[in-house]
């Protein structure tokens, strides 16, 4: 998983930086 989002991060920053925002709202979702 870290090499699917370092690989788009290295394609498009702002990419990889909404990927990060989405599985970070799922941990939050799960969490909860």
């Amino acid at each position: 998983m870290t090499e699917f989002i370092r690989d788009v991060f290295n394609q498009s920053p702002d990419t990889a930086a909404v990927l990060i925002n989405i599985a970070n709202s799922f941990d939050k979702l799960w969490i909860d």
